[in-house]
């Protein structure tokens, strides 16, 4: 005989349930978003005094690219954490944040950063709405991610590799 308790997967288990749980408040996306802004920002203005000994004067209109991917990225990387993290153990909650928020946070990084770059060059191409200015705007946007790659992670380090291992561990700890 069947007990009364069994779930269905409607009530709590399966993909829609694990959807629903994953889901952060609105203040651990804010506050962590703008916490997590604050740590790329100053982990760029380190990285480029550390590179550059701060003499580009153009650091903060830099750094606050970074301020603004840290912010962007925040709440996938939150979420997608949580969702995967589900039922994991703590070291592996901890690798997955670890991965999941760097990697969201170059590709939003890199994402700002090529539009930004594609802003440069926007006034010599055709516009969007024609072939050609859609193969610009793509070709454009490519070498701005790339670029980032190339030259802009390293502003991460020593920083941005310690504010990631602190982020990874407070949200293991968090996630129950």
């Amino acid at each position: 005989m069947k007990s009364d308790t069994t779930e269905t997967p409607e009530a709590g288990s399966g993909f829609f349930h694990r959807f629903r749980r994953a889901l952060p408040s609105w203040a651990d996306v804010w506050r962590g978003g703008i916490v997590w802004a604050i740590a790329m920002f100053a982990a760029a203005m380190a990285g480029l005094w550390f590179y550059f000994r701060g003499i580009s004067g153009k650091e903060y209109e830099l750094a606050t690219i970074y301020l603004l991917g840290g912010l962007f990225a925040w709440p996938f990387a939150l979420y997608v954490t949580r969702f995967m993290a589900l039922g994991c153990s703590p070291p592996v909650r901890f690798v997955l944040a670890l991965v999941i928020i760097a990697g969201c946070t170059l590709a939003m990084t890199a994402f700002v950063f090529s539009q930004q770059f594609r802003l440069i060059f926007a006034d010599t191409h055709m516009p969007i709405t024609t072939r050609i200015g859609l193969y610009q705007f793509a070709e454009t946007s490519a070498s701005g991610v790339f670029q980032f790659l190339v030259a802009g992670v390293r502003l991460y380090f020593p920083v941005g590799i310690l504010a990631l291992v602190i982020a990874s561990l407070w949200l293991a700890r968090r996630m129950r």
